[in-house]
């Protein structure tokens, strides 16, 4: 699913649809800006967001904020990272839902029986972190 995702729906098509009223605009080749120069992740001003994107290649698109002061410095964002970032999504699954649906792309997220392990464990492990129970270590 996530790669059929990142075929079918480009950076741009992303940002235009969760960012609107704010144009891009051409910096360099293949290289766009927000018109007003402001960060959706972080809300700087000072033209440090971009987006890659060429069309040609609309799967390997990419944004990316270069400010220090971006509460996002985990680096360049595919779609799915980007619409995750900046809905506040808490995981790239739910952000591939989110844009399967917003984009009605009909596409069914099927999970392994690998998978479905994976996320078992994850929660499970997540639901230790998270309590306040301490445990006694014999």
């Amino acid at each position: 699913m996530f790669n059929e995702i990142k075929e079918r729906v480009s950076i741009v098509d992303a940002y235009e649809k969760y960012i609107p009223g704010t144009p891009l605009r051409e910096r360099g080749v293949n290289e766009f800006v927000p018109e007003d120069g402001e960060c959706p992740w972080h809300g700087g001003n000072g033209g440090n967001f971009h987006i890659v994107f060429d069309e040609k290649e609309p799967a390997a698109g990419y944004a990316k904020c270069f400010s220090s002061a971006c509460v996002h410095d985990e680096g360049s964002a595919d779609v799915i990272e980007f619409v995750r970032r900046t809905l506040n999504l808490e995981t790239p699954k739910e952000a591939a839902l989110r844009i399967n649906e917003d984009f009605k792309l009909g596409l069914a997220f099927e999970t392994s029986t690998v998978q479905k392990i994976y996320w078992e464990a994850l929660e499970y492990y997540k639901g230790l972190l998270l309590t306040t129970k301490v445990y006694e270590i014999s």
